[in-house]
């Protein structure tokens, strides 16, 4: 074996020098010290400890959370002529047996496995044989009840140090806040550990966002971004749902050959996916946050969110996989406000109070025999009436509370030990539940500051990592870039809109007022005092109020606007910065003039009255019937008409029920739920009675 890194790292990888952070990296590991490392994605963690592995005399073993991650670094190392394998569930058992007797018998430096692995005893049993000279943690935030991707199986780990008689431990990460970084060192219970934090800024990334109101804005700008550019992409999406259509829009009105990736997918399918998109094959692959950890793919150009990710953590590891080759590379995120709604669902599935967690231990405990359950995931779904996301975080913390022991490593159907609930210990699980709730809105909330700032993108990332360094780039971000001073999109920027619909309204009006008129409210204060004669009335139609007021309420800390006093009230006006934003625009926006649409409205709704169903209403008018139900969900949503007047209470419980089940707000989504006979338009009126609400 070479006798120093230097020579080591020539002799088996082929490189003349060490990235930033790596020679510290390894020096620690040799000496046999606990490790902490933090490095950007890209910049070589996985170094820090192969080489190791090389220069120590026992084994190195690696947890690392993803199958696909284990396979793509087991194949670089086995193309180097290094000894390394992996264990986990994509293989047969046979051959699992086979690999830890080579591993047993000495023939292996390297065994990777995944942090569920350590759930079944006779491995860990096993694990008591082996000499490990290292015990590597990739991915290691995900042991933080705090980081983005909390994984209930790596909290185990520190049992596992315990029961290898503690050899020297690396955890590794390339997203930590401070605040993360300690909860790694705590629960790991790290010993006076080495800390190595090379900085978070990668200067060849420009980051961008762009304002999209909706699917067809946002796939206007996937027709300008995703077309020109040379080079592979990456599109990350909310849902299973959303990588599938996003995908074939790409593909089919593109003309891009582009592949969607999800958990959903059968296994073979995501890996032949994955080495299609590896090779080149494919150059777009859309997916939801399944792909990616620790895929090394160097040329990809860009990488484009195309829904709002849940946290800046997730959003810059993400965001990390572009321009892993030092090339320049875009990340874009298309921001639309109520994409916050996915995620909110999200934080509230994953945030199960007591009832729903003894609700689950006393249905196992009906089913067990001999303090034994076997069922599937699904069976249990359906008799509790509950989603799949909802059963696996319940059994989750059930685990956590010690009331359930996981016995088995499959997907689709578990086998559980039931224990005694002790209630105490589940009290303290609830209130752990609660702070992430918590916590996790405090994330993105974050998450959405950073999409809706005036300021430095790349300085508000490098600031949320508490990296104090300059924040230099080759080319930083959309609001540093002088030729789009006002950071405009292909309709115009939020700010543009809320700053000149001030300037062309015919009288003073206050937040919440212009936050109506941008909405489209019918309300009769909008109306009486002619407020829809404003050009940009309606122009936001599709946004939550309460998501404009806060995009106005930003202009106003930014000192685009300011609040000025008229008789007894606080009105808005523009400041000298704000006007200056409207000069500097690159082309004078001109919202189209609209005509005031309360006349129709009260038409429909007049008829309405008088006792004419909806098809009648729009035969008489010659309308489609679809407009009839946006105006009365209108009326129901400003109080005009009550929902029973419009549809059946039988009818609202079932379309309440989809609305509660689907995955997204999007009425597509909602209706593929319902039976076919349901109409958008009775949606619609009960989204609306739901917005009154």
């Amino acid at each position: 074996m070479a006798p120093n890194p230097q020579k080591a790292l020539t002799r088996y990888f082929g490189f003349t020098a060490f990235r930033e952070g790596q020679l510290q990296a390894i020096e620690s590991a040799l000496q046999k010290k606990d490790t902490l490392v933090v490095m950007p994605t890209g910049t070589g963690k996985s170094l820090c400890y192969q080489l190791p592995a090389l220069m120590l005399s026992g084994l190195t073993l690696v947890v690392s959370p993803l199958i696909a991650l284990m396979k793509d670094q087991v194949d670089f190392l086995q193309s180097v002529k290094i000894s390394a394998t992996f264990i986990n569930s994509s293989i047969p058992q046979t051959e699992q047996n086979k690999r830890l007797a080579r591993v047993l018998d000495g023939q292996c430096k390297i065994l990777y496995v995944a942090p569920e692995r350590f759930r079944i005893e006779g491995f860990r049993e096993i694990l008591q044989k082996l000499d490990v000279s290292l015990f590597a943690i990739d991915e290691a935030h995900c042991i933080s009840l705090w980081g983005h991707d909390f994984r209930p199986d790596y909290l185990r780990l520190n049992e596992v140090i315990t029961d290898l008689n503690h050899p020297p431990t690396l955890a590794l990460t390339a997203t930590a806040t401070k605040h993360v970084q300690q909860d790694i060192i705590k629960r790991l219970n790290l010993r006076n550990p080495t800390q190595i934090v090379t900085g978070f800024n990668r200067p060849n990334l420009t980051f961008r966002v762009y304002q999209a109101y909706g699917d067809e804005s946002k796939q206007d700008v996937l027709r300008r971004l995703v077309l020109p550019r040379i080079g592979s992409a990456i599109v990350y999406v909310g849902t299973r749902r959303q990588a599938e259509q996003v995908a074939f829009f790409i593909a089919q009105e593109l003309r891009i050959k582009a592949e969607r990736y999800h958990a959903g997918l059968p296994e073979n399918e995501r890996t032949l996916i994955q080495n299609r998109f590896m090779n080149n094959e494919i150059q777009v692959i859309v997916s939801t946050n399944a792909f990616g950890m620790g895929v090394d793919k160097p040329d990809v150009r860009l990488v484009l969110h195309y829904s709002l990710p849940g946290s800046l953590e997730a959003y810059y590891q993400e965001s990390g996989r572009a321009g892993r080759d030092g090339k320049r590379s875009g990340c874009i995120l298309l921001y639309d406000p109520t994409d916050c709604g996915l995620y909110e669902w999200f934080i509230e599935n994953d945030s199960p109070d007591y009832q729903d967690l003894q609700a689950i231990y006393d249905r196992l405990n009906d089913m067990a025999h001999q303090g034994r359950a076997r069922f599937s995931v699904q069976r249990l779904c359906d008799m509790l009436a509950i989603n799949d996301i909802q059963v696996r975080v319940g059994l989750r913390y059930l685990e956590s509370a010690e009331a359930i022991e996981n016995l088995t490593v499959n997907y689709k159907e578990l086998g559980l030990q039931i224990r005694k609930l002790d209630p105490r210990k589940l009290e303290r699980v609830v209130k752990l539940i609660a702070e992430r709730r918590h916590h996790k809105y405090a994330m993105l909330d974050q998450m959405v500051n950073y999409a809706e700032t005036l300021q430095c993108r790349r300085k508000t990332l490098l600031d949320y990592f508490g990296d104090r360094s300059d924040p230099k780039a080759i080319k930083c971000c959309d609001n540093c870039d002088p030729k789009t001073p006002t950071r405009q999109n292909h309709r115009a920027s939020i700010e543009f809109i809320i700053v000149d619909a001030i300037t062309r309204h015919h009288m003073r009006i206050g937040v919440e007022k212009l936050a109506k008129i941008l909405k489209g409210s019918t309300q009769d204060a909008i109306v009486q005092h002619g407020h829809m004669s404003n050009p940009y009335y309606e122009f936001l139609k599709d946004w939550n109020l309460q998501d404009i007021i806060a995009c106005i309420i930003k202009l106003l800390k930014a000192g685009y606007l300011e609040r000025i006093r008229m008789n007894s009230f606080r009105v808005l006006d523009i400041t000298e910065k704000g006007a200056q934003l409207l000069k500097g625009a690159r082309f004078r926006f001109q919202p189209k003039k609209q005509k005031p649409k309360v006349a129709s409205f009260f038409i429909t709704l007049n008829l309405f009255k008088q006792g004419l169903d909806i098809h009648e209403i729009a035969e008489n008018r010659n309308l489609k019937p679809g407009t009839i139900y946006t105006h009365l969900a209108l009326a129901i949503e400003t109080g005009h008409l009550d929902l029973n007047q419009v549809i059946s209470s039988a009818r609202e419980k079932v379309i309440r029920k989809a609305i509660s089940e689907s995955e997204t707000s999007a009425l597509a989504d909602i209706k593929d739920i319902l039976p076919p006979d349901v109409d958008y338009g009775e949606i619609k009126c009960v989204v609306a009675d739901m917005n009154r609400s």
